[in-house]
């Protein structure tokens, strides 16, 4: 604790630590067989959220002998989850879920190479329909307009994949999907993949790993509801090889929030541009006066730079509060990190006793209900090689 004071002294008054009561941990799911392994790595990190009366949860796990689809949930104002209910039918990978209406969720996953969307609520699995072309993986899902989501994922075309958008409503309990729009259209020069999507006055921002210059970098194009997407920008900043950064030149894995207070985007993504010790955590804010991509700030403290990060998310309250979570093992054991900003500066990193410590917790998914409360769920691994995901709900301390 003594490094965090010290750093203290030379942070910004306006990003005093100001950090976040936890919960008890409670699990999602959880296993007593070593073989068994859930799984949190969706596009967009989108494996978590809240709606007005319900905390749902989604995952891959193969507990069945092959790779499903399930969900959990869990009232708001009680303390465990309902027994998990299995979604797909086939193989599947990699769920998505979004808060949509009161109490209904929009869940998103790849089953039979198709994007398979459902609308689920506690107890009721509606009927599910599948989006895109032969090929398709990756979804993810952003906020929209009421009973709207927007829907983004990738598409295999030959030598590459490219990046789609459509939105999703809800009619009477039922889906419909407006018809889907490539991001980029032309030639493709290298290889889109696991997009992120968010909208904030009828802008759509949609981030992706993109390939076009021979390494991966972070793209994004911003649309209004007609659909129509402008030309890609990169949003990471390009740093020239040298021997200070080294060869490396990779990023990996966007997140995309809007921020209504400033009416601002703010995306977050793992980058080496700092090759000597793999992935670190960094951010930008997306202007909207001139729609460009403001300067690039690391988002982790100087005593995060000795490991690599991983598995970065983003949540962002009404009021612009942002907060990052990630893994990292600069105590030892992998645990769960934190950071918060509402501009460039970012806050020291913390961790809780409830996600740190001898287990190994990795892979967060988060998301923020309304008054501010942070919903956390990871995967944690214990001494005897068993797997469960955990949840936590996070409130800001009161100074």
């Amino acid at each position: 604790m003594k490094k965090f004071l010290i750093l203290l002294l030379i942070l910004p008054a306006q990003i005093l630590p100001q950090s976040f009561d936890f919960s008890e941990a409670i699990p999602v799911v959880e296993s007593r067989k070593k073989n068994v392994f859930f799984h949190l790595d969706s596009s967009g990190r989108k494996n978590i959220a809240v709606s007005r009366k319900y905390t749902a949860a989604v995952w891959e796990d193969n507990s069945s002998g092959t790779s499903q689809v399930y969900a959990a949930f869990k009232e708001n104002d009680k303390k465990q989850f309902y027994k998990p209910v299995q979604l797909s039918t086939n193989e599947s990978f990699e769920p998505v879920i979004a808060a949509f209406g009161e109490d209904s969720f929009l869940s998103a996953w790849e089953e039979n190479e198709f994007v398979h969307v459902c609308l689920i609520q506690y107890r009721k699995k509606n009927k599910c329909f599948f989006i895109g072309e032969k090929g398709s993986s990756q979804p993810s899902l952003g906020p929209g307009e009421i009973l709207r989501s927007n829907l983004v994922w990738t598409t295999r075309e030959k030598d590459h994949s490219r990046i789609y958008h459509a939105s999703v409503r809800e009619y009477q309990g039922k889906l419909g999907f407006t018809e889907s729009f490539a991001v980029e259209k032309g030639t493709l020069k290298g290889r889109q993949a696991y997009p992120a999507v968010s909208e904030g006055k009828g802008r759509i921002m949609v981030v992706w790993e993109d390939q076009r210059n021979g390494h991966t970098a972070i793209y994004s194009s911003e649309s209004s509801a007609n659909g129509i997407f402008s030309t890609p920008v990169i949003v990471n900043e390009i740093i020239k090889k040298s021997q200070a950064y080294g060869e490396a030149q990779g990023t990996a894995r966007p997140v995309v929030e809007y921020d209504a207070s400033k009416n601002q985007f703010i995306a977050v993504w793992l980058d080496k541009r700092e090759f000597h010790t793999g992935y670190e955590v960094y951010g930008a804010f997306h202007d909207a006066t001139n729609a460009k991509w403001n300067r690039n700030f690391k988002i982790q403290d100087p005593f995060g730079d000795g490991v690599p990060q991983w598995h970065s998310t983003l949540t962002v309250d009404l009021s612009g509060k942002a907060v990052s979570f990630w893994d990292d093992t600069r105590e030892g054991n992998s645990d769960i990190w934190y950071s918060y900003f509402s501009d460039q500066n970012a806050s020291e990193d913390f961790t809780h006793p409830t996600f740190s410590g001898k287990r190994n917790q990795t892979s967060p998914s988060a998301a923020v209900d309304s008054n501010g409360n942070i919903h956390l769920i990871y995967l944690e691994r214990d001494e005897n090689g068993f797997s469960s995901i955990l949840y936590v709900k996070g409130s800001l301390k009161k100074n």
